[in-house]
């Protein structure tokens, strides 16, 4: 594939703004308490967004790799509105397939 039909250009302000909020978010996250917390066992869920098909997003967390010393990882869960139906904890490489 053409590398240039995959490359981006951004302007100044675009990457100050995305460098911002990605700090933002780092910092958030990193922040939230985890305290009493086991994967699979007590867990949390944070709501991220409703999508255009009355679908659900959160994180849940803590993810099983906080059972390897990664105490910040979390899964994405999703609420199909329409099926009332919570859909099945995928692994990054099924999630990645899909991107």
């Amino acid at each position: 594939m053409n590398k240039e039909i995959l490359s981006l250009t951004y302007d100044t302000n675009v990457k100050k703004l995305a460098d911002e909020k990605r700090k933002y978010n780092i910092k958030a996250f990193s922040e939230m308490d985890r305290s009493g917390l086991e994967f699979k066992k007590i867990e949390r869920r944070l709501f991220l967004y409703d999508t255009v098909a009355g679908e659900k997003l959160w994180i849940q967390y803590p993810g099983k790799e906080t059972l390897t010393g990664k105490p910040w990882d979390f899964r994405p869960k999703m609420f199909i509105q329409k099926k009332n139906e919570l859909m099945p904890d995928l692994a990054f490489p099924d999630i990645w397939d899909d991107l």
